[in-house]
């Protein structure tokens, strides 16, 4: 939260038709990345409207929310409540509400002290549902406690990425590693279980009937693997054999309501090599970006070190 209230991110249906300005100052902006989506952006006095407003314009609310110690400190320090109990104090939570992360509530792993109260079960009371994203956090040894566990409490699980590879199969292996270590189990953690949250989790947190499912009426979106290659080794069920030995390449064909956007690993329209350098020279930049806003103590290259620590540095 990078106010004292926060930055609220929506995502708005293109059918809505809005675009200029919504009441309370929030700002709509046209986003065609999103894919037939809009973006809505609003902080600080703007925050105390967003639930009434989103349910004017029939939309869902995004916000990342209980993903770090620093923010569950000053949120605690600030206004004695979880970050997710001071979300439920001024209306944020609900149906239409999509929570990334929500990892630190009372009782997680590192946190000392705090507000009493159970979040999972506030998640679960208000219909809020989580966005689970295990990859990002398994790179510094930081797992939900736990993914089956929410579930259990009847909070909607969700899966996305929020790094780079977006590689959907690799958050399922990993979330479904860390949630067994952390609850010792399979229990409510196997890759079906993410699988779900993956496809019917993410349809019901949009309110979609229409979506997650092979199913008649349903649209028709879904991806075609390769299951062919050495890589991938001898076949056992289908969804074990690619969460196990699969990643994201292991994906041939796209389809997005009935229609090919790739086909054998090819998007058209989209220049591979053009895009890689243009997205090395903003890495490039964003990196520099950090050593800019640091004290200047450290020389870029320390600021950034390689993985083998090179000769008399």
């Amino acid at each position: 939260m990078g106010t004292a209230h926060g930055v609220a991110e929506y995502l708005l249906g293109a059918r809505t038709g809005l675009a200029g300005r919504a009441a309370g100052g929030l700002r709509l902006a046209p986003e065609p990345a999103l894919g037939g989506f809009r973006a809505l952006v609003g902080k600080g006095a703007a925050f105390g409207i967003e639930d009434k407003t989103e349910r004017k314009v029939h939309c869902g609310v995004r916000l990342h929310a209980a993903q770090g110690s620093f923010e569950y400190g000053w949120i605690r320090r600030k206004q004695g409540l979880t970050p997710l109990q001071y979300l439920d104090k001024i209306g944020f939570l609900g149906r239409t509400t999509l929570i990334p992360h929500a990892l630190y509530v009372p009782g997680y792993g590192d946190i000392q002290d705090g507000p009493s109260g159970d979040d999972v079960a506030l998640l679960a009371r208000t219909g809020t549902t989580v966005i689970h994203c295990p990859l990002v956090y398994a790179r510094s040894g930081v797992a939900l406690e736990s993914f089956g566990r929410y579930r259990r409490a009847g909070v909607n699980m969700a899966m996305g990425t929020d790094t780079f590879p977006p590689d959907m199969l690799a958050n399922i292996r990993i979330g479904s590693i860390m949630a067994r270590r952390v609850d010792r189990s399979l229990e409510g953690n196997t890759y079906a279980d993410f699988f779900e949250a993956a496809t019917l989790g993410g349809a019901l947190a949009l309110g979609r009937e229409d979506l997650g499912r092979i199913a008649v009426g349903a649209r028709a979106d879904m991806i075609v693997l390769d299951l062919d290659g050495l890589d991938v080794g001898t076949i056992d069920d289908p969804l074990r054999t690619i969460v196990n030995s699969g990643t994201s390449r292991e994906v041939r064909h796209s389809i997005i309501d009935g229609r090919f956007v790739m086909r054998d690993r090819v998007i058209p329209g989209v220049d591979e090599a053009e895009l890689r350098d243009r997205a090395q020279a903003y890495y490039e930049k964003m990196r520099m970006g950090y050593w800019e806003r640091s004290d200047g103590s450290l020389p870029p290259e320390r600021l950034f070190p390689g993985s083998f620590p090179e000769e008399g540095r």
